[in-house]
């Protein structure tokens, strides 16, 4: 056995090829079996739990061809939730509590005082990062991946490649303009922009990969 600072010797290299494969994607059947492994839910809730999951408000889940899929939305959510929370054994604990309580050994007081203390504790962890969750908006019309609704930017996996601000000469950009943008390559007409000739009317273009402006008088020469 080598110790740190020791040096060894080494005879022979052997070069091995080999490709991973990455886990498959749950199916309607095996993400309820994986629920009931860990004793999540009961048979009467499961469906509505995964459904929740699905709601397009906080979408977290999509299933497309019969298999289920993260959002961008549910992968960033999932990445500022404590380790504690999101994980199966503390559904799996409550469960068990919730047992007790039926069998007598556990009082519904002391269960609740419990979990509010826990929820208290989650609520401070989570409320600072709670405000850089990124909505997926669209998708870039040039790498074909998601463009996010970020904190204070539009923009998809490489910023170089499409990014529009939130607020662009003082007119605060929102993201029914970025969706008509991403899917018909222009704003509508947009008025409010802020000049030093005071506020003007434009439509913001993407082209060539760029960002662009139309104005009103451009458009009748």
């Amino acid at each position: 056995m080598l110790h740190t600072g020791e040096t060894a010797e080494v005879k022979n290299v052997e070069c091995v090829s080999k490709k991973t494969s990455p886990p498959p994607k749950y199916t309607v059947d095996s993400i309820i079996t994986l629920m009931q492994k860990y004793g999540i839910g009961t048979s009467a809730t499961m469906a509505e739990i995964v459904k929740k999951l699905q709601n397009p408000k906080r979408q977290s889940i999509v299933l497309e061809n019969g298999v289920y899929s993260s959002t961008a939305f549910g992968r960033k959510f999932i990445s500022v939730v404590p380790d504690e929370l999101k994980s199966p054994e503390l559904t799996k604990n409550i469960e068990e509590k919730l047992s007790q309580i039926g069998e007598g050994s556990l009082t519904k007081e002391d269960f609740l005082n419990d979990i509010i203390q826990d929820i208290r504790s989650y609520i401070d962890t989570v409320k600072g990062e709670a405000d850089d969750l990124e909505k997926e908006i669209g998708i870039c019309p040039v790498c074909n991946t998601p463009v996010l609704e970020k904190r204070f930017e539009y923009a998809c996996a490489t910023p170089e490649c499409f990014k529009v601000g939130k607020h662009i000469k003082g007119k605060t950009i929102i993201p029914s303009m970025v969706k008509d943008l991403l899917q018909h390559g222009q704003t509508g007409w947009i008025k409010g922009f802020q000049g030093k000739k005071g506020a003007y009317t434009a439509k913001i273009l993407f082209k060539n990969g760029k960002i662009e402006f139309e104005f009103p008088e451009q458009r009748h020469r």
